[in-house]
């Protein structure tokens, strides 16, 4: 093999390792974001069970278990 061609196959490895990392990073990001959309909808569902709970105690004068 000549100087060119392994230049180029090396190239073509670093190419290949550069995308397979930014697939890698590009996946993480995509989790942590559903994680936090996970935890804001969580968030949101206990802020509403609260509040049904608010409202029926008002309406009944005592909590609800």
């Amino acid at each position: 093999m000549n100087v060119k061609c392994v230049v180029f196959i090396r190239l073509q490895a670093m190419k290949r390792e550069v995308h397979l990392r930014e697939l890698q990073l590009l996946d993480a990001v995509r989790r942590r974001f559903m994680h936090h959309q996970q935890t804001l909808k969580e968030a949101e569902l206990q802020r509403l069970d609260d509040e049904i709970e608010r409202k029926v105690s008002e309406d009944t004068g005592h909590r609800v278990p």
